[in-house]
């Protein structure tokens, strides 16, 4: 979802069972993303957020291309106020 490549018109299978690959909730994930993305890069963003948790001094990434990896390793804790705008996005939207 955070890299943009989804629209929110896709149509899943009776296999897709997961909650979030269900309408409505596909519709406002897809939603979400895209205000994410007003804020900043998705990744920074999510591994800020992950950086930001009390106790957590490292956050793990997927195999990624060089230069994606490298954008994500310049990500640093995400500030209170952009905290609490992520959290005011996701409870819009119905995820908190």
């Amino acid at each position: 979802l955070l890299t943009g490549r989804f629209t929110g018109e896709e149509e899943f299978t009776d296999e897709d069972r997961d909650e979030f690959f269900t309408q409505p909730k596909f519709t406002a994930a897809v939603t979400l993303a895209k205000e994410l993305a007003e804020l900043g890069d998705p990744g920074r963003l999510a591994i800020g957020w992950v950086l930001a948790q009390p106790g957590v001094v490292c956050a793990l990434c997927p195999p990624l291309p060089p230069d994606e990896f490298e954008a994500l390793v310049e990500a640093e804790p995400l500030d209170e106020a952009t905290l609490q705008k992520l959290d005011e996005l996701a409870d819009r939207h119905g995820f908190i």
